[in-house]
């Protein structure tokens, strides 16, 4: 009888110590899936969709919008147009369990929050949305890695 308590015992110990270090590891790893680079590949605002079309014709003239997410919580967002190239660095931080994506800006020496919800993120898609008083917009990006250039 007592064989048998204890053989549920250590059961439910090993289930309930498997479970914590699934959790742990789950929190570690967004940093991990987030730091990378960026590139939008669609976007909504109200449900409807932005025309994939026109961001392809962007990327295609030179525009592109590439961000970069560091895990010591540094952000820097290049924007390259065919005039040229600027950056912007940022930082960054989870809220709410890793559940939100804050994004904080500074211009003129004052900053300024924005909040995103994580829709999905993984190694290969980030999908953010924010929403606004009259409007929810949401960002589709892939991870985007630089084409070496030859010498």
């Amino acid at each position: 009888m007592y064989t048998n308590q204890y053989k549920n015992y250590l059961g439910l110990l090993l289930v309930a110590g498997l479970l914590t270090m699934s959790f742990t590891w789950m929190a570690k790893d967004r940093t991990k899936l987030l730091s990378r680079q960026w590139i939008m590949t669609g976007m909504e605002v109200n449900g409807k969709a932005i025309s994939d079309k026109m961001l392809e014709r962007q990327q295609r003239s030179g525009i592109l919008t590439i961000l970069e997410f560091r895990p010591n919580g540094n952000y820097n967002v290049r924007i390259s147009t065919p005039k040229g190239r600027t950056t912007k660095r940022n930082k960054w931080r989870f809220e709410d369990k890793q559940k939100k994506l804050v994004i904080i800006a500074k211009e003129s020496g004052k900053e300024t929050e924005q909040a995103f919800d994580i829709l999905k993120i993984s190694s290969k898609k980030l999908i953010l949305s924010l929403k606004d008083r009259r409007e929810t917009q949401i960002f589709i990006y892939k991870a985007y890695k630089p084409k070496k250039r030859r010498r």
